[in-house]
């Protein structure tokens, strides 16, 4: 069997600026914790998308610019790829 995974980037919420487990959301209620992650925010991107950033934000704040993170899997030495 196989299976592809499309190009993406990430960024994991905080909500007290420490412990970045997720974001509360529709499925949890309550801070995530580690044994009780909550959500991670994922967009998927083209080849021409790298990013940078820390993958880290605080919720309060909303996402910004360099909280999105592309994992270094989509680079095959200097070919950017879609999926793997």
């Amino acid at each position: 069997m196989w299976v592809w995974i499309p190009r993406y980037s990430y960024a994991i919420g905080s909500e007290d600026g420490t412990n970045y487990y997720g974001k509360q959301g529709d499925y949890l209620e309550s801070t995530p914790t580690l044994e009780l992650p909550g959500e991670i925010d994922i967009k998927f991107v083209s080849t021409d998308t790298k990013d940078r950033g820390t993958a880290k934000y605080i919720v309060s704040d909303g996402i910004t610019d360099n909280s999105w993170y592309t994992p270094d899997a989509f680079t095959f030495g200097d070919e950017e790829l879609s999926g793997i």
